[in-house]
């Protein structure tokens, strides 16, 4: 696919020298300092009347041959949507069509933009202003099955390993929001120096990564942490009967009586989670 890819959506300015990029691509890939200067995320062209369509990171002002898209919008999300996602090569644009163009070169080898994401990695305090989080903070994008398009997550992106983290919240306001992109994450593992599936983890780890707890300090309410549970269950990250278990050893192994409340509140919680009925398509099918 005709595309010059570099992941950066907050690079600067985008260049119309457009023989410029063709000419030198092979160099310009190799140079690092291309990825601060220049962005460009799809080339399209009417063959007929010669126009392109150009995604970027911004809108400039169209000219008659040159129709610049941001990506912040959603009809440019929708057609970036059915080029990657539904891979069709064929766009109608206000009433124009337009052709999305294969090369056989081996520089256009990208199928897929880096900042559309194939992998969820998550990490604490990734993907905010605050903090001391590493990387470059950066828009990328997921696909909603409630929209049925591509939306923008805030995520952090890490250089050195090529990752784009968020934060758990991040990821659970996306999917209340947006519905489940149906892709697992993964969870940054400092220990191993790796990264976890969510399959991979026992029941504390990932119900700790999602925030559940009975402490007092955090005052979570039955609502909240019940949630909580109904969230892991319908995104099919842990089996209830796992959940279950795992409730029942903290009752049975927090017996003094300053954890009264918390067993109160655990027995809650287990009561809940044998009655619910798991519903995955909750995050698939938007609710009307």
């Amino acid at each position: 696919m005709k595309a010059l890819l570099n992941g950066n959506p907050f690079a600067g300015s985008i260049s119309q020298k457009w023989d410029y990029y063709f000419a030198n691509l092979a160099s310009l890939q190799r140079n690092p300092d291309t990825w601060n200067k220049y962005l460009i995320l799809l080339l399209m062209g009417d063959e007929k009347k010669k126009k392109i369509l150009l995604i970027g990171n911004h809108a400039e002002e169209t000219t008659e041959d040159l129709i610049y898209l941001d990506y912040r919008e959603e009809e440019t999300r929708d057609i970036l949507t059915r080029i990657y996602k539904f891979q069709e090569s064929k766009i109608l644009f206000h009433d124009n069509e337009y052709t999305v163009f294969f090369a056989s070169d081996k520089h256009w080898t990208t199928v897929c933009p880096q900042y559309i994401l194939g992998e969820i990695s998550i990490d604490t305090g990734a993907g905010y202003r605050y903090g001391r989080y590493p990387g470059r903070l950066v828009d990328a994008l997921l696909y909603s099955p409630y929209t049925r398009r591509y939306e923008i997550v805030r995520t952090s992106y890490l250089e050195t390993c090529g990752l784009y983290c968020m934060d758990i919240s991040i990821y659970k306001n996306f999917i209340e929001k947006f519905g489940n992109p149906g892709i697992i994450p993964v969870v940054i593992n400092y220990k191993s120096n790796g990264k976890s599936s969510f399959n991979d983890l026992n029941v504390e780890s990932v119900l700790h990564t999602f925030g559940y707890n009975v402490n007092e300090s955090d005052g979570l309410s039955n609502q909240k942490r019940q949630s909580i549970l109904s969230m892991v269950i319908d995104l099919e990250l842990m089996e209830q009967h796992k959940i279950v278990a795992f409730i029942d050893w903290l009752i049975s192994t927090h017996t003094s009586t300053k954890y009264l409340s918390a067993r109160y509140k655990w027995s809650m919680d287990k009561e809940y989670v044998i009655n619910y009925k798991a519903n995955p398509d909750r995050f698939i099918i938007a609710a009307n």
